[in-house]
């Protein structure tokens, strides 16, 4: 919501011939010498060097295209375009009958329909200013990444701000601006009173995940930094007899590190390091019987936790590795399937999947809110155990298995496509297989 500049229109009109013979001539003149406008662009992304959860927020920003104008709308309790309000004082008299969506609105349910969460809430323009998800601020239009929030200010401060819009790159914005109007693209040069902008994802490298295992009669941790050389280049000794392994990157730091589940009280242990051995964290989730996976569920850069309840094939995720609770849930999959986690379509959100090993099939759902099949690969051998990763470093998780028998990983850099592409001796017989990006 903003507050609109309404416009005042004079409707005298003049009394002698020769003003007015002036005044078209002089419009005529204004209209041969003028430049033609710029023509806006097909709304999407017009340049490089955002995050890739940025660009998705443009791409689904850009599909409200046409959507009407509506003071108020799209502040819901969920995001999405509603009725708005009546408001004449801001120039939206009827507004209350009009089903749309205002600037933060609109922003909101870009952002929300790119990534599952709604990461800026139903509040204003000054809320999204003010709001956690923004990575950082600036203050020049020339920083400006497609998917940053261009805000607008009547007074050049904070108080001042009434208007954002979204920055799609090369000097375009999208926007849903005034009452009566459709959400647009414009060009930058539309608003003269540009005030700062806010970025909620930073690009992040895309790093290679390698191999690990987890030996759990001596609770020991070996890694190694490549998919094909087979060589450990660490070990540590975390957890106790009957963990699970689990790994993340705990504290956001480009690192994958190991943690483990204790199914006996369902609780999760974190180590920030791969050579300490100490227990960083540690976080109760979950119900005896479930199976630990872990994801950056909210697209922030950190992993946290949640698990797989085999008796209603149903995930449950915590956005905090701090506080237990429960910020969402999905039922995937059948009674007997294997959770994985990973960014299938490669936006820097984790989803999840399943595999089935009465038919050695992985099932992927790139949404963490609606249950739907998104892909599926047949890939492996009965009693392999499934792996996920980032094989060739191409920003996408794809699958892999590995032979507990002979302690062998095979890897597939595709999820269309079921080849074996890697195939690695690393471990031993039982050994249970971790993965991650332990150095880059």
């Amino acid at each position: 919501m903003h507050t609109m500049e309404v416009a005042t229109h004079r409707t005298g009109w003049p009394r002698f011939s020769a003003v007015l013979l002036i005044a078209l001539s002089l419009f005529a003149s204004g209209l041969a010498n003028s430049s033609p406008a710029q023509a806006a662009p097909a709304c999407g992304v017009l340049a490089g060097g955002a995050a890739q959860q940025a660009n998705n927020a443009v791409i689904n920003t850009c599909y409200q295209i046409g959507v009407p104008y509506s003071w108020g709308g799209g502040h819901g309790p969920q995001p999405g375009p509603t009725l708005g309000q009546c408001d004449p004082n801001n120039g939206a008299p009827n507004d209350c009958h009009v089903k749309g969506l205002d600037c933060s609105g609109l922003v909101r349910y870009g952002y929300a329909l790119a990534l599952g969460p709604d990461i800026l809430g139903s509040g204003n323009t000054d809320a999204q200013w003010h709001s956690p998800a923004v990575k950082t601020h600036f203050y020049s239009t020339a920083q400006a990444l497609p998917g940053d929030l261009l805000f607008y200010s009547s007074n050049n401060t904070v108080a001042g701000i009434h208007h954002v819009a979204m920055y799609l790159g090369a000097g375009w914005i999208v926007e849903a601006a005034n009452s009566g109007e459709l959400v647009k693209v414009s060009n930058l040069s539309a608003h003269t009173d540009f005030y700062g902008g806010a970025r909620l994802f930073t690009g992040r490298p895309h790093y290679t995940t390698t191999l690990g295992i987890y030996r759990g009669l001596s609770s020991t941790f070996s890694f190694s930094n490549s998919t094909t050389s087979g060589h450990t280049d660490g070990t540590l000794t975390f957890g106790a007899q009957g963990d699970i392994p689990v790994s993340g990157d705990w504290n956001a730091d480009g690192f994958t590190t190991v943690g483990t589940f204790r199914p006996s009280t369902s609780t999760f242990y974190f180590d920030n390091s791969n050579i300490t051995g100490n227990t960083d964290g540690s976080l109760a989730f979950g119900q005896f019987g479930d199976h630990p996976v872990t994801g950056d569920w909210d697209c922030d850069g950190s992993t946290t936790v949640g698990v797989y309840r085999d008796s209603n094939s149903t995930f449950y995720f915590d956005n905090s590795n701090i506080t237990s609770r429960i910020d969402g849930s999905l039922t995937f999959g059948q009674k007997g399937d294997i959770p994985i986690t990973g960014d299938w379509d490669g936006d820097g959100c984790t989803t999840v999947g399943v595999y089935r090993p009465s038919n050695s099939t992985f099932y992927f759902d790139n949404s963490n809110i609606t249950a739907h099949t998104d892909g599926s690969i047949t890939f492996g051998a009965t009693g392999d155990v499934p792996v996920t990763g980032d094989w060739n470093g191409d920003g996408y998780t794809t699958i892999g298995v590995f032979r507990p028998t002979t302690g062998v990983f095979y890897l597939c850099n595709s999820n269309i496509t079921p080849h074996t592409d890697i195939t690695t001796a690393f471990g031993q017989q039982n050994d249970t297989p971790i993965t991650g990006a332990w150095n880059h």
